[in-house]
Parts: C-alpha cells; structure tokens; sequence
C-alpha cells in the first residue's frame, strides 16, 4: 500500500482501482520509467520502493513490470529476473 511509504513516494502514487497499478505522477525517464531522488542519488523509483516494501533486489538481476507499464510503482507487478 503507498501509505506505508515514505511522503515523498506517496504523495506521487495513484492508485488505479481497475488495473491495480501505482502510477507515478512525478518525474519519468525518456523511456517512461519512474524516476526519484533517494539518499542523495537519482533512481528509479520502481527499485526504491520494490526495496522500501520488499527486500533488495539480488545482484545483477532486475525488475519487470508484469503489468507492462512503465510508470507503474507497485511491487505487486514487479518480477524480479
């Protein structure tokens, strides 16, 4: 849920009821990621909040959005691969 986030996540995430994703309001890459500032360094956001609400993501593997769509923040419909 985004209000276990910190306010600098949540306050950028609307839940949509239909689809369950979490899409981010604020800053996006050129390729349509969600992009934030976190401990001083600029990140994707997806990753930061998978981390905050899930655990950290192994080494030199990634994370796919099952949901397809990019500005999508919601650890549910990230896979990591």
């Amino acid at each position: 849920m985004p209000h276990r986030l910190p306010e600098q996540f949540s306050s950028k995430i609307v839940p949509v009821t239909e689809s369950g994703c979490w899409l981010w309001t604020a800053g996006v890459s050129e390729k349509g990621y969600a992009r934030v500032y976190w401990q001083g360094t600029p990140r994707y956001a997806h990753r930061v909040i998978y981390t905050l609400l899930r655990g950290a993501i192994p080494p030199k593997l990634t994370l796919d959005h099952v949901c397809r769509v990019r500005s999508c923040v919601n650890p549910e419909h990230l896979e990591v691969v």
